[in-house]
């Protein structure tokens, strides 16, 4: 599955449509530019991008679950904090997730609901891993690091780099 830009979703499975096509496109029901996607299986994924955005996959169709919060008397994009862009997600083998954005923005997806959660940074993350044991790392502007045991605490670890971290890859504990 890859994600991109105008709410684009496509899938590749090795198996040709009646057109020979090898990436099948799906309907993701939005417009919006689409960041990041996780999974703990085909019939469970979640995709996160731009005006806060939050799909799920059921392994049918893909299902609207928060963000784009559209205001109703300016047509517009509501400025509400629902409504901050996400940019990576990553979880755990009980379905559990976590999502990362500007503004520190920090969400997590316990198997029912996604909620906010607090974070120590108001910089911008833009990539967040977890470790086998279950740690967290989420990074953005300015140098930033964040991290927690999964249970919604974030503390702020200091890093001698102001550079703007892309993305964090954690291969152990």
């Amino acid at each position: 599955f890859v994600v991109g830009d105008e709410g684009r979703i496509l899938h590749f499975d090795g198996t040709p449509d009646p057109e020979g096509r090898l990436w099948a496109p799906m309907d993701s029901g939005t417009r919006l530019p689409l960041h990041a996607i996780w999974g703990k299986g085909r019939s469970a994924l979640h995709a996160v991008g731009w005006m806060g955005t939050v799909l799920f996959f059921d392994g049918h169709q893909w299902h609207h679950r928060r963000g784009g919060v559209v205001d109703p008397q300016s047509k517009g994009f509501a400025p509400c904090a629902e409504n901050t862009p996400l940019f990576a997600i990553t979880g755990d083998d009980t379905g559990r997730a976590w999502a990362v954005g500007d503004n520190g923005t920090v969400i997590a997806f316990d198997g029912d609901t996604w909620q906010k959660q607090n974070s120590p940074t108001e910089a911008n993350l833009r990539g967040i891993a977890r470790t086998p044991s279950g740690r967290l790392y989420a990074v953005g502007a300015g140098g930033t690091v964040i991290t927690s045991l999964g249970d919604g605490h974030w503390e702020l670890l200091e890093c001698p780099v102001a550079a703007g971290f892309q993305t964090v890859l954690a291969l152990s504990d």
